[in-house]
């Protein structure tokens, strides 16, 4: 488990299909984390497609709790390899609870993939892809360093007209420069904690 903020971060189990199946068909909590509203899925199905992904050793789910009680608020993700030569990765994150949201939750819990990937993982490029009219998310991605790289024109279709997806990308470097500056103003009281578990290794 790895505690950031006011988030902890531990490997999805089976148990909670039952929260995401009310995830997956709540309209619109698919709208912000997806772009696909109208995508029912039932709890066979649902299942089987957790199961396939727990089995792939390329991918990485993790359920998102609250530190203080331990709720299961959302799920995050990433996937191991490289391309080009380049250890790379695409992030994703999904906050289910709609009462946590406009919170700052979103934000711990991408920083805390930067955190992961980048200083603890070593990889050299993170990736995330947005819809168009979900432009929280994009202030999130680009408040740690993301990057619009590219454009999917016109390659979603809902509520009688096209979107776009964007996509995003951040270097290691970049978020270097920021890094320090981010976390402190992300964690707040929760900084030196922080500090305090990452300077056992040396990653200060």
């Amino acid at each position: 488990m790895f505690e950031f903020g006011r988030i902890q971060l531990r490997p999805f189990e089976m148990e909670d299909i039952e929260n995401l199946h009310g995830w997956y068909n709540d309209d619109i909590v698919m709208l912000y984390s997806r772009g696909h509203p109208f995508q029912f899925k039932n709890k066979l199905l649902l299942k089987e497609e957790i199961e396939k992904k727990l089995k792939n050793k390329d991918k990485v789910l993790l359920a998102v709790e609250l530190r203080e009680d331990g709720r299961f608020i959302g799920i995050t993700k990433y996937s191991l390899g490289e391309w080009g030569g380049v250890r790379s990765t695409s992030i994703g994150t999904l906050i289910g609870e709609k009462d946590c949201w406009d919170k700052g939750y979103g934000k711990e819990i991408t920083l805390a993939l930067c955190e992961i990937l980048f200083m603890w993982k070593n990889y050299e490029r993170l990736e995330a892809w947005s819809i168009e009219y979900n432009k929280r998310a994009h202030k999130v991605l680009e408040y740690y360093g993301f990057k619009k790289e590219g454009e999917l024109r016109k390659s979603t279709y809902l509520n009688g007209r096209y979107w776009s997806w964007y996509a995003f990308g951040c270097l290691r470097e970049e978020y270097l420069e920021i890094r320090d500056d981010v976390l402190k103003a992300t964690l707040k009281d929760a900084y030196i904690e922080y500090c305090d578990f990452a300077q056992k290794l040396d990653t200060f």
